[in-house]
């Protein structure tokens, strides 16, 4: 349903961080609609574990789970 469709609007914290001059560096894969219950079947594809990828990452917010945990990593 949304192949091809590009938002004009970012969200409201991105645009914040935009408006500062920051440069965004990636994105995170979570599901449309926040209907995934797995997060395995996003547009981008299955997100996986950060720390097992037999596993899924968690809900429709997934690839921000996965992108928090990385974060915290360092």
């Amino acid at each position: 349903m949304l192949k091809g469709f590009t938002s004009i609007y970012n969200a409201t914290a991105v645009q914040k961080l935009l408006d500062e001059e920051a440069i965004i560096i990636g994105n995170c894969n979570c599901d449309e609609f926040a209907m995934g219950s797995t997060n395995e079947n996003s547009i981008y594809g299955r997100v996986k574990n950060a720390l097992d990828q037999n596993k899924v990452s968690g809900g429709s917010s997934g690839g921000s789970a996965v992108a928090y945990r990385l974060a915290c990593a360092w």
